[in-house]
């Protein structure tokens, strides 16, 4: 058990001791007024190697050696060569000694511990799902980065498990991805109407495999819940925010003690409304129950932003002439920005991975009908278990969040902070 725990905890160590000597070092060229972007970037270098030698640690040979010496040498060569380079403006030799003191190098060896400690419970099972995905078998892996390398999960998931003389999908091959992605762009035929082959094969997902259609459904659901939340959302806190009216009080207290009672206590009427209006098994009717369950907190937290516009905008604006509807379009609207994206985002991100609604109130026989959390659970749930295909699914899930919070980074941010100052 010692010795499984031995290298890991060597390996931490050693990461730890490179960011110690990377800080160092941008802080010697800070006080001899070198470029310290340069002292840091060179010393973050070894980080990569350091990873490159866990992904291919039983691949031993001179790459692991070089790997290894890359390591250990980049950062005493970036520290020694910023503390001999010579200074461009006046500094005393204290102040280069202060930063090799033992509480300097103690206070920094504790807080890069603390961050990388961190940092490893969080990219570490990410590295392990993305490696699981490119592993060809279907039983998860025991290592984090698997020998082989290859995209037949994602092939299998996207076109199906089938063959080039399969009557239904004669274009792709099985195991194939880069070959069947040619094909849905260009076509099969070279001869024929490459335009019209492709934009058949973008837009009909007839011929595709039942998680492309599981992946559209939850799209769908997410794209109207995100634009559709947003709007009433939106529209319900100005209201609340700017408008005096009987009730409102007992409004805003009624919608913020909905928030304490769960979700699954409606399950039952959810069930008997759905089946009274013929809305079982159509995943898009499921948008309807996940505005609802977002309207207060999310209202809340939009209120509150709103509520810190100042009035007088309002009010200059109705000087001018400008009725309510123009205000809230050309004035709230585009104040609103961070908030209201903070709220699109988190009302795209709901459908995806929610798996009781489906499993409740869509047709369980019918797998067209299916979202993605029901069809990656099917993954893992059987005796005839395949994880990494459904770590390859997750995966895909994860590329259009990810799109999104990269896109919506600044205002995400803000609007987090700024919600949460007044309600």
């Amino acid at each position: 058990m010692i010795e499984y725990l031995l290298k890991p905890l060597m390996l931490f160590i050693l990461a730890v001791l490179i960011f110690v000597m990377q800080s160092v070092s941008v802080e010697i060229a800070e006080k001899k007024g070198l470029d310290k972007s340069k002292a840091g970037l060179i010393g973050l270098i070894p980080v990569l190697f350091l990873l490159l030698n866990i992904i291919f640690s039983n691949k031993p040979g001179f790459v692991t050696l070089l790997f290894n010496l890359l390591t250990y040498l980049i950062p005493v060569a970036n520290l020694c060569y910023f503390l001999f380079a010579p200074s461009k403006k006046k500094v005393h030799k204290s102040s280069i000694r202060m930063a090799f003191s033992k509480k300097e190098i103690f206070i920094k060896f504790f807080t890069y511990s603390e961050l990388l400690f961190a940092a490893v419970i969080v990219v570490i099972p990410i590295i392990y799902i993305i490696g699981a995905s490119l592993s060809p078998r279907p039983s998860l892996p025991t290592s984090i980065w698997p020998e082989k390398i290859s995209l037949i999960n994602f092939t299998n998931l996207i076109w199906g498990e089938v063959g080039p003389s399969t009557a239904r999908n004669p274009i792709y091959i099985q195991g194939e991805f880069l070959t069947n992605l040619k094909s849905l762009i260009w076509g099969a035929d070279k001869y024929g109407n490459v335009l019209d082959t492709t934009l058949k094969n973008l837009f009909n997902i007839s011929h595709r495999s039942e998680f492309v259609k599981w992946y559209f459904n939850t799209l769908g659901i997410a794209l109207v819940n995100m634009v559709v939340g947003v709007i009433f959302i939106t529209g319900a806190a100005y209201v609340f925010a700017r408008f005096k009216f009987k009730g409102k009080k007992f409004g805003l207290i009624s919608i913020l003690v909905l928030q304490v009672f769960p979700s699954f206590m409606g399950m039952v009427a959810m069930y008997t409304l759905f089946q009274t209006f013929g809305l079982m098994g159509k995943p898009l009717a499921l948008s309807i129950l996940y505005i609802g369950g977002a309207v207060p907190y999310n209202m809340w937290v939009i209120k509150g932003f709103l509520q810190n516009i100042p009035k007088e905008l309002d009010e200059s604006a109705m000087i001018d002439g400008a009725n309510k509807l123009q205000i809230f379009f050309k004035i709230i609207l585009p104040l609103s920005v961070p908030i209201i994206s903070f709220v699109g985002v988190s009302l795209f991100m709901a459908p995806w991975m929610d798996y009781m609604l489906p499993k409740l109130l869509l047709n369980v026989d019918t797998k067209d009908t299916w979202t993605i959390a029901m069809g990656l659970y099917e993954f893992i749930s059987g005796t005839n278990s395949q994880y990494t295909k459904f770590a390859a699914g997750s995966v895909i899930i994860a590329l259009p969040i990810t799109i999104l919070y990269m896109a919506f980074q600044r205002f995400l941010v803000e609007g987090i902070t700024a919600g949460s100052t007044k309600g």
